[in-house]
């Protein structure tokens, strides 16, 4: 088992492994942190996943300064998101190994659910405070959201594969993917 310490600083700096993707006039950013839940998903309880998201979350929001009403509402949906994940891979896994197609497939639908439920709450939230739906109808916004699951899932699968055939490659392989996300953030 990865210990839920590791995996909420893994968390942390994931969220500060930021992607940058320009389509058209409008740019767009997205975090790695979600690629760690596929590791703890794999590795860890259900409660020491929930734990390191929520940790790693606070700790990324506190670190970025954000508003406390913020933190607040982003720490929620990513406990929400978390929990779903977490029952709709464990419901998808049903009595296979995490290592197998099955278990590929668990982790996949794991991800996609919570990727999918923190990009509603976001529009909704915008579309509540500023009134502003479009977001909904944009193409473009959906195109970044299958980018960033689609970065998520290879690199949350390539960590749990590499993982579990070594522990210490899999941790490499980890903080390898939020240091190189980190210098792209510095120079993005």
């Amino acid at each position: 088992d990865i210990p839920w310490p590791f995996l909420a600083a893994v968390f942390a700096l994931g969220g500060l492994a930021l992607v940058r993707v320009e389509l058209g006039r409008a740019g767009y950013s997205f975090e790695l942190q979600w690629a760690v839940l596929l590791p703890a998903f794999a590795f860890a309880s259900p409660r020491d996943a929930l734990l390191a998201c929520v940790v790693g979350g606070l700790l990324h929001m506190a670190y970025k300064r954000l508003a406390p009403l913020k933190i607040a509402f982003n720490l929620g949906a990513q406990a929400l998101a978390v929990v779903l994940a977490l029952v709709a891979g464990r419901a998808a896994l049903g009595e296979a190994a995490v290592v197998s197609l099955r278990g590929c497939l668990a982790l996949v639908a794991a991800l996609l659910v919570a990727e999918l439920i923190t990009h509603i709450a976001v529009v909704a939230a915008v579309g509540i405070t500023q009134g502003n739906w479009s977001s909904l109808r944009s193409g473009s916004v959906w195109l970044m959201l299958i980018l960033e699951s689609a970065l998520d899932i290879g690199l949350g699968l390539a960590a749990v594969y590499v993982y579990w055939s070594s522990v210490t490659s899999g941790v490499i392989l980890l903080l390898l993917a939020v240091a190189m996300g980190a210098q792209y953030t510095a120079h993005g």
